[in-house]
């Protein structure tokens, strides 16, 4: 809007500041709590509707000032309302989005971090039963759970990382035989 209003416009809408104070009162309820629906907020809004209203009244209309102000100040506010609510509810959508996702990654890392713990406690169990390469494919097996790479391991164990690859297949076609384990892991 880049309407000038004219002196007599201007007065119009010094004189008439209280209807925006009466609409904010008794049709919309300004609310603190929610941003945008603050008195100030609202206020401002309303000074808007009041200058439009100014600069388009006319007076051979036979209403009063104060009574086309009113309905132009109310319906620009709703305007700026219906706006805000459509921008808050997509904001709503968006944060329910993002907490759904959110929880939902929770429970997978909570799931994943359970599965961890008794595959953990199974290959430990299964570990006791095995000696030489199929029990250092073990202790690899869980060293990688841990985030350690084959060469991590092997630089640990003191090997070329192909023989911890080659004592982490053999662990796992033990594991695959190991009925105790498959039962616990299934």
């Amino acid at each position: 809007m880049d309407e000038r209003l004219t002196q007599e416009q201007r007065e119009l809408v010094e004189k008439n500041l209280t209807v925006i104070d009466c609409v904010i009162r008794s049709c919309v309820h300004a609310n603190n709590n929610i941003s945008g629906m603050e008195y100030d907020g609202l206020y401002q809004i309303g000074a808007i509707g009041l200058c439009k209203a100014a600069s388009r009244y006319k007076q051979c209309k036979q209403a009063a000032f104060s009574t086309y102000a009113f309905h132009v100040v109310k319906n620009t506010i709703i305007d700026y309302l219906r706006g805000l609510n459509t921008r808050l509810r997509a904001q709503s959508c968006f944060l329910e989005e993002s907490e759904r996702h959110i929880k939902q990654q929770y429970m997978t890392d909570l799931a994943g971090t359970l599965y961890e713990r008794e595959l953990l406690r199974a290959l430990q169990q299964s570990k006791e039963n095995c000696s030489g390469s199929v029990r250092k494919g073990i202790e690899a097996i869980e060293l990688k759970m841990q985030g350690y790479s084959g060469r991590d391991i092997a630089e640990q164990y003191h090997v070329k990382p192909n023989y911890i690859t080659a004592c982490i297949s053999r662990a796992q076609k033990h594991l695959r035989q190991d009925v105790v384990f498959v039962r616990k892991v299934a």
